[in-house]
């Protein structure tokens, strides 16, 4: 099962309601989680990619963020990746 992984932008960081659903969405982490009245998906920008056979790696926009940036799974479940820490990890075999 592959995973594309985005970052949310900057300015949506300062709302509450954002914040509040994106914690809600790593706590449960569950694609079903992601609350759609409030969270949309041009708030965000793809980062990374993971595959079945391909590994983790990190698009141009990602390459450039540092380990810290909490990353989401628009497109299924966290799989043990939060961060873009997580992607260089295991795009360096050190899962």
């Amino acid at each position: 099962m592959s995973t594309t992984f985005s970052a949310i932008k900057r300015q949506y960081l300062q709302d509450k309601k954002v914040v509040k659903a994106l914690k809600e969405w790593v706590k449960n982490d569950d694609t079903n989680a992601f609350n759609e009245e409030i969270l949309k998906d041009d708030m965000f920008v793809e980062v990374a990619f993971r595959g079945n056979f391909s590994g983790a790696y990190l698009f141009e926009a990602g390459e450039i963020l540092p380990d810290n940036v909490k990353i989401y799974p628009l497109d299924n479940s966290f799989q043990g990746i939060y961060t873009i820490g997580d992607v260089r990890k295991e795009e360096k075999g050190e899962e």
